[in-house]
């Protein structure tokens, strides 16, 4: 028989003590591998926008992307929804440091 004289690719078969990898988790990998991908460029956004160094912005533009990773639905580029996020947040900044000065 065709079957019997086959290899078998050990590989691909799960092994009885090793998780299975679920649609999720694979999810999550990719997700954050591409947000680790992004990190250095959206840290240069993010001081382009605020003329100054922006580590922590750039930081948590990156948490919150984590946070609300389960509502990116993949109609646009995922460096296109991290930079609104990066202007979202900037411009939150911003408005924070003007109504901090404006205060007696």
């Amino acid at each position: 028989m065709e079957g019997e004289n086959a290899e078998v690719d050990e590989s691909a078969t799960p092994r009885a003590n090793s998780p299975a990898p679920t649609s999720t988790s694979t999810y999550d990998e990719r997700f954050a591998r591409d947000l680790i991908d992004q990190g250095t460029t959206l840290r240069r956004f993010a001081a382009a926008m605020t003329r100054s160094p922006a580590d922590d912005l750039g930081q948590d533009v990156l948490e919150r992307a984590w946070r609300n990773r389960r509502t990116f639905r993949s109609e646009s580029a995922l460096t296109t929804w991290l930079h609104r996020i990066t202007i979202n947040r900037a411009r939150d900044v911003a408005v924070r440091a003007e109504n901090q000065r404006t205060e007696p």
